[in-house]
């Protein structure tokens, strides 16, 4: 798209990565309630936005799994399942197939803030593991269920990976300091 759409959903997109940003920063330093106040703003921005439903499902995918990811990371599995299923009630009304491995992802880190290694493997292994942020993941749920040699491949891989995304710098510093 070009012309003041584009512009518009890119400043959309800057607004709510921001927020997004705050909350996974509140949430790694369990904040959670400041990580959840970010999470409402983005929300909000994302409802009030007019912008292509291309970005609204891409802006939407992040939410959830960061709304959800909030909740897991303050044990509340049942709140973080709920959000789970509330996302793929939107996934079932999506024509882009490919979202549902942006679940699969979402699935996983629930399962690995309840330790269950054998299951959360499995969600990684059919989640979108090019996104650095899933990477991460897939390879601590590949750690804590024993495969340590392919846990150690994906953190190499991470710590040696040059992207510019802001997941990527999130995780960046905890792949380097495990990939041995």
């Amino acid at each position: 798209y070009t012309g003041l759409y584009s512009s518009a959903a890119s400043d959309v997109y800057k607004r709510q990565l921001h927020e997004l940003a705050k909350a996974a920063i509140y949430a790694e330093v369990q904040e959670y309630d400041e990580a959840e106040q970010s999470l409402r703003e983005a929300r909000s921005i994302l409802e009030t936005a007019d912008i292509p439903s291309f970005y609204q499902e891409s802006y939407s995918d992040m939410l959830y799994f960061w709304e959800a990811a909030v909740a897991a990371r303050q044990r509340d599995i049942s709140g973080a399942l709920a959000i789970a299923a509330r996302y793929m009630n939107t996934l079932r009304e999506s024509q882009n197939p490919d979202r549902m491995r942006y679940h699969m992802g979402l699935l996983g880190y629930i399962e690995l803030q309840r330790e269950f290694p054998d299951i959360d493997v499995e969600y990684f292994r059919q989640a979108d593991i090019q996104e650095p942020l899933f990477m991460y993941y897939a390879a601590l749920a590949e750690n804590a269920g024993g495969t340590r040699a392919r846990a150690t491949r994906l953190f190499r891989r991470l710590a040696s990976w040059n992207s510019d995304s802001l997941w990527y710098a999130y995780i960046c510093k905890k792949a380097l300091t495990r990939q041995e």
